[in-house]
């Protein structure tokens, strides 16, 4: 009796672990200009922002292939300092998206990114 016990409890904790939701996150990898991160159907996570420490960040998040259409969040403004040069945005409940993530960057510098999504 207690082998069968054993086995159960051990199929479900492999169940459980094979369906986490961390594993389903995605990442875009770094990126440094505006980029079509995916296509398709999903859910926007958030966006990690690294700036040059001395020119702020303008960036607009859509719903589609290319810079126009639904925005996923509102326009958002990184302001930055020499101490201040990573900062993320993460929305409270993962927003869906129908067409794919377009990110839009102006930056006067270099500015990195990496947007998570499932």
């Amino acid at each position: 009796m207690k082998k069968i016990f054993c086995i159960i409890v051990i199929i479900l904790l492999i169940s459980v672990n094979a369906f986490a939701v961390d594993d389903w996150i995605k990442s875009s990898g770094q990126q440094t200009t505006d980029a079509l991160i995916t296509t398709g159907q999903g859910y926007f996570s958030g966006i990690i922002l690294v700036t040059d420490a001395t020119n702020a960040i303008t960036v607009d998040i859509y719903d589609g292939t290319t810079a126009t259409g639904t925005k996923l969040i509102p326009t958002t403004v990184i302001t930055t300092s020499a101490i201040d040069r990573i900062q993320a945005i993460r929305v409270p409940a993962p927003v869906i998206f129908w067409n794919g993530i377009y990110v839009d960057i102006t930056c006067s510098s270099t500015a990195k990114y990496v947007v998570y999504y499932y």
